[in-house]
């Protein structure tokens, strides 16, 4: 036997490889499901329209009274809190307490008055008032006064 043939006979060695290899990977990932004859059905959920209806209402008021443009972490209205911490003296000390807001005016937008504590101007941490405003649509929102 000379060297070419040692040398055939591990090319081709090679390439049977080679073809078992594939064949068996095509057969073991090779997607059942087409095949498969059985019907997925979803589950048939009732819905009470009493329940619908509270539920649509529910929404409809939080939407109202600008909700969702709240933290759902602390309840702050985040770009307020942003605005406010821009004009304090020493914005790392702020902590919000608590957020409350009004239905939405005519013009689309809400009223919103937070309570925070932060340094004064002594060094003194004191309970100090927001109030302002901010779009129900986007969210933006301005600060009228510091209390």
């Amino acid at each position: 036997m000379s060297k070419d043939a040692s040398a055939e006979d591990y090319v081709r060695g090679v390439v049977a490889l080679g073809l078992i290899g594939l064949f068996a990977w095509f057969y073991f990932t090779k997607d059942d499901t087409a095949n498969d004859k059985t019907e997925t059905v979803a589950p048939i959920i009732e819905v009470d329209p009493e329940e619908a209806a509270r539920k649509a209402a529910e929404e409809a008021e939080e939407k109202r009274y600008g909700q969702h443009c709240l933290s759902p972490w602390d309840g702050s209205q985040t770009e307020f809190v942003r605005r406010v911490k821009n004009r304090l003296n020493d914005p790392k000390s702020f902590d919000h307490v608590e957020t409350r807001t009004w239905p939405v005016d005519p013009e689309g937008r809400n009223r919103l008055l937070m309570t925070f504590r932060a340094q004064n101007a002594f060094g003194g941490v004191v309970l100090s008032k927001a109030i302002g405003t901010f779009d129900n649509e986007t969210c933006d929102a301005t600060v009228e006064a510091i209390e």
